[in-house]
């Protein structure tokens, strides 16, 4: 009995209070997107990214598990999809619902620096930094 008390606390409760405090999408957040890896390749195989500057979780982290501007627009985003399909996926799905978010937020300018989310991603400067934008010629 101690092992399954141990088992929920470890596996269920996290889950739960995810729930309550991000809905389903916030619950499935935390279950699918914990191993950043996943999240990450997915990242770097819609835009081609691995190996350079925007191939890290600085893309969408500014410290830690803190977000920037981008992160927490596609994290917002990612969550309110998920809610609104309110079914059980599977990894695989939820994350070709990720893929279906990255592309849906491409031509927002989520820091608001002029640039759209996927000019900058093409040009290889961080959407969630407003400091970071293509070089244009004046």
């Amino acid at each position: 009995m101690p092992f399954l008390k141990r088992r929920f606390i470890i596996m269920v409760l996290p889950v739960i209070l995810a729930a309550l405090v991000g809905g389903i999408g916030g619950a499935l957040y935390l279950g699918v997107f914990s191993p950043h890896p996943e999240v990450l390749d997915t990242f770097n195989g819609v835009y081609g990214t691995k190996g350079t500057r925007l191939g890290t979780c600085n893309t969408c982290h500014s410290t830690g598990r803190s977000t920037n501007l981008y992160g927490t627009h596609l994290k917002s985003e990612f969550s309110r999809v998920m809610n609104a399909e309110a079914e059980a996926l599977t990894k695989e799905q939820e994350l070709n619902t990720f893929r279906g978010v990255l592309r849906g937020i491409e031509e927002l300018d989520s820091d608001e620096d002029g640039y759209s989310n996927v000019a900058e991603i093409r040009a290889r400067t961080f959407p969630g930094d407003p400091g970071d934008h293509p070089v244009t010629d004046q």
